[in-house]
């Protein structure tokens, strides 16, 4: 429960308990018949105001309670910030790669333990084991404020571009990127600036591909 969410059930107890309290009062002043009779219903209802405003305390104190509990258990998780980019690593500095960086920004130390890209619909998810030997490899602890870049190998763009046509019926907005620890899963959505990247490299891979078969050039295989 966010902050202003109990500031305004606290505003709103006491309004009802100022409400039913003016009701009290006017009430009894209503049916007094004497001074005497006014001294005393005064005194009531100070009474009864009194009975009120401790029991507003006590509401008060729970909802506060409650909510110092409710925040505990939200800074105490795991909180990572993802990100899914093409990058470049010299002296290849005309060729990118897929990369994924991640910050460990929760109280909680964070486990990571496997990347995959999966879509809404499929019925299998593309594990990603082969990483660029400059990447940080997996499983990685990451305590508060580590980060680390997963770079993977060349030509994974083609491997997405495969999958997606295979298991999305080849629609690229369904695509996620899920970065899953020992506890649980973060799922990205990739930008539409890096879905174009990968769409049209992938496309250029094909053509180069096509053209070296055509000519006879055997390719080298890619740089792991």
């Amino acid at each position: 429960m966010p902050t202003r969410h109990a500031m305004i059930i606290i505003l709103g107890l006491i309004v009802i308990v100022a409400s039913l309290l003016a009701f009290t009062f006017g009430l009894n002043m209503g049916l007094s018949i004497s001074s005497e009779d006014e001294v005393g219903k005064i005194l009531d209802t100070l009474g009864v105001a009194g009975t009120w405003l401790a029991s507003l305390g006590t509401i008060s104190a729970v909802v506060v309670s409650l909510w110092l509990a409710h925040q505990q258990s939200e800074n105490d998780k795991e909180v990572l910030d993802i990100t899914l980019n093409a990058v470049c690593s010299p002296p290849l500095v005309d060729d990118f790669f897929v990369a994924v960086k991640v910050i460990s920004k929760g109280n909680r130390p964070s486990t990571v333990s496997g990347i995959s890209f999966s879509g809404k619909g499929a019925k299998t998810a593309m594990l990603v084991s082969d990483f660029y030997h400059v990447s940080q490899t997996l499983p990685r602890q990451m305590p508060y404020g580590d980060a680390a870049t997963f770079i993977m190998v060349e030509g994974m763009e083609t491997h997405i571009c495969k999958y997606v046509n295979d298991h999305l019926a080849g629609n690229f907005h369904r695509l996620r990127l899920t970065v899953s620890t020992t506890t649980q899963n973060f799922e990205v959505k990739p930008k539409d600036g890096f879905l174009s990247y990968i769409k049209s490299n992938a496309a250029e891979q094909a053509a180069n591909k096509q053209f070296n078969q055509d000519s006879g050039v055997i390719t080298p295989p890619p740089v792991n």
